[in-house]
């Protein structure tokens, strides 16, 4: 940027100063400032009521200042290639239209059609922000190198289809960051169908279940206040709670109930599907909910509820559910409701005040390992980036040693590459969130190891020293520890890990912590 030099003058309206104890109120001044590249200098003279002259100076960077003026920079951008998804819960007409920077990033428009809405496609027509046809969902990706979003502020598309099957998709779309980027596109969106035909809905489906297999969880092992029964319903009766049979259905129910018995039977009453996975009593856990089609091949066929009720009588179930598919479910047993107490050698974690498994130093030594980074924005505090990481020795099966970090980056910094130290109150910048149980879930930062995706040896809280991350120039991230646990363990070295094969998310997801008990692992 040019050196320039501005002069203000107040004369209507007013300026004030702010200390903790006093607020000063002016009426007339001067401001001058001069700019060099991105250092500012001010020369401020300003007049009380009372005719008293203020002087103050600043010369430094400025937060939130864009040191070119606040200018747009516009770029042209080529999309490597465009993807369309919806959800059948979603408006009718709402898709979001994903323009693809690379292999693993991409700018985010959620769009509404508002001239023919349907299931297959978005209507040829001319869509923004101020007609409502892109929505505030919509977002960007400030930097392709950390995965780094940013707020999408304005965007005009204009959508045309081809004879050929193609679409044309151009218009621009601005950031928060003053980045205008424009495009011009054309080709085989994945995602639209517009062939006009409409499925058949599909039949409801019912399962009456002659067998069942369960746990009873009791406050100690889960780490929460509730009672946990965990049932597995299925027609196997070879089935052992730990390997399915081909050509066989499994439905799994997770009730949390605030009362037990000497028998651990379920107790009767209305469970509501929570996908939130509180653990409160009167609800059946989302995450261990769900049905199981196993065919002859051994390949498996998932019943996904997206609501619905469990009730239970006296030796009987009866689930009524929505699935994610459109169809109604509904899932029956009758027969004895009384479990087996949970027993995994005491090694739950539990919440006893130590969460370390661990009985001696942890030293680490790892090369192949991949991460995934979520970005969460200002999560916790204004003046940070949170950054939510995972990372695995075997990506493909969650399985082997694993991490999981709550990072909180300094806003104004170019990446999360940086040295954290634990959170404090008061100061937040360059931290993370020590590891702590909450509902039977790991919080924080956490060492465990993992054997399809759930728990199956030590696992340890980080909750002192530091973790330093490292931007290496091939892509790759080394996560150095020079930490401890809650039995005062020390977890020392470093793992450098690829980052993995997937996508930014335009509705941001939730952050989805390892739970404690794996409860007969999702298959």
């Amino acid at each position: 940027m040019q050196d320039d030099c501005f002069e203000y003058k107040a004369e209507e309206g007013e300026m004030y100063t702010y200390e903790p104890e006093a607020e000063y109120t002016f009426v007339d001044g001067d401001v001058v400032v001069n700019v060099e590249e991105e250092i500012y200098s001010f020369d401020i003279t300003l007049k009380d009521a009372d005719d008293k002259l203020y002087h103050f100076t600043y010369e430094g960077t400025v937060m939130d200042m864009e040191p070119q003026g606040g200018q747009m920079v516009t770029e042209t951008f080529e999309p490597v290639k465009v993807v369309a998804c919806r959800q059948v819960y979603w408006d009718l007409g709402n898709f979001e239209v994903d323009l693809y920077i690379n292999d693993e990033y991409y700018h985010s428009l959620d769009m509404q059609d508002l001239t023919n809405p349907n299931e297959g496609y978005l209507s040829e027509g001319f869509y923004s922000m101020d007609n409502g046809g892109v929505t505030s969902w919509s977002n960007m990706i400030a930097d392709v190198v950390t995965g780094e979003g940013a707020f999408m502020v304005a965007a005009e598309v204009t959508i045309t289809h081809n004879e050929d099957g193609t679409t044309n998709i151009k218009g621009y779309m601005e950031s928060e960051y003053n980045v205008h980027l424009d495009f011009d596109w054309t080709g085989v969106v994945e995602g639209f169908n517009f062939s006009g035909e409409t499925p058949e809905p599909a039949e409801d489906y019912t399962f009456n279940a002659p067998y069942l297999y369960g746990e009873y969880y009791s406050p100690e092992d889960m780490g929460i206040s509730a009672h946990n029964y965990y049932v597995i319903l299925s027609d196997d009766v070879e089935f052992d709670g730990e390997t399915p049979n081909p050509n066989r259905t499994y439905f799994f129910i997770d009730f949390y109930a605030d009362t037990t018995d000497d028998t651990h039977t379920i107790p009767n009453g209305v469970y509501t599907l929570d996908l939130e996975d509180s653990c409160y009593a009167g609800t059946c856990g989302g995450y261990y909910t769900y049905g199981m089609e196993v065919n002859a091949e051994g390949e498996y066929g998932w019943i996904t509820p997206d609501e619905g009720t469990v009730t239970v009588t006296d030796g009987k179930i009866v689930g009524e559910f929505v699935l994610a598919d459109g169809r109604n479910a509904t899932i029956t047993y009758e027969g004895n409701l009384s479990l087996n107490p949970y027993d995994d050698g005491g090694n739950t974690g539990g919440n006893t005040g130590v969460n370390s498994t661990l009985t001696s130093d942890l030293v680490l030594d790892g090369t192949n390992f991949t991460y995934h980074a979520e970005y969460f924005s200002d999560w916790y505090s204004s003046d940070t980036d949170n950054w939510w990481i995972t990372i695995y020795e075997d990506d493909e099966t969650k399985s082997g040693r694993y991490f999981q970090l709550d990072l909180l980056a300094d806003f104004y910094a170019d990446n999360w590459g940086l040295e954290y130290k634990p959170w404090e109150v008061g100061n937040l910048v360059n931290t993370y969130i020590p590891g702590t149980i909450e509902n039977n879930s790991l919080t924080g930062c956490w060492y465990a190891e993992l054997t399809e995706g759930g728990i199956s040896g030590d696992m340890a809280p980080i909750t002192g020293g530091t973790i330093d991350v490292t931007f290496n120039a091939d892509g790759t991230k080394t996560f150095t520890f020079d930490c401890v646990d809650d039995a005062g363990n020390a977890i020392t070295g470093s793992i450098t890990a690829a980052p993995a094969a997937s996508t930014s998310a335009a509705k941001a997801p939730a952050k989805n912590p390892i739970r404690i008990v794996n409860k007969l692992a999702r298959f």
